[in-house]
């Protein structure tokens, strides 16, 4: 049977993230599990932001390597579809799918766009760009495993 969690208990619920600052301090976070309608929007500002990595052709930018591959091997008609489908998802402002969008969600931007938001309640001091400065390549993978965990309901007693 499901359990229905209302918005106000999902709030409280969460866990701790601990992260060295770029200045040396160490910090520790209580990071929120969110409402559904919460998580839909940090996954679209996720989704927005990776697709912002791709730079000013957006997708055309970043199929080019297959886009010049189906050129060199004459294969007009899937060239011609391919550009149809990335014409449609521009003009619609279609969002990377969540799951072309994980690995972009492990990444110290991804990473610390997600602590960020996930800390504006329990932590307003914490600029974003402290954050995004001492999350990097080294860690960032460690911090998102730390935030999954601590939000996991795997974690919770029942």
């Amino acid at each position: 049977m499901a359990q229905i969690v209302s918005t106000e208990s999902a709030l409280s619920e969460g866990g701790i993230v601990k992260l060295r600052s770029a200045t040396g301090t160490e910090w520790s976070f209580f990071v929120e599990k969110m409402s559904v309608p919460e998580n839909i929007n940090l996954g679209n500002e996720l989704s927005a932001e990776y697709k912002r990595t791709f730079g000013p052709g957006g997708y055309f930018q970043k199929m080019k390597g297959v886009l010049d591959w189906m050129k060199e091997t004459k294969a007009t008609a899937e060239f011609s579809l391919t550009c149809n489908k990335l014409t449609e998802m521009e003009a619609t402002g279609e969002l990377p799918s969540e799951q072309s969008t994980f690995p972009f969600r492990q990444s110290p931007l991804g990473v610390a766009i997600e602590l960020f938001r996930r800390t504006r309640r329990t932590h307003e001091e914490v600029k974003f760009e402290e954050l995004r400065a001492s999350i990097t390549s080294m860690n960032a993978l460690e911090i998102h495993n730390q935030i999954y965990a601590a939000i996991s309901d795997d974690n919770k007693s029942t």
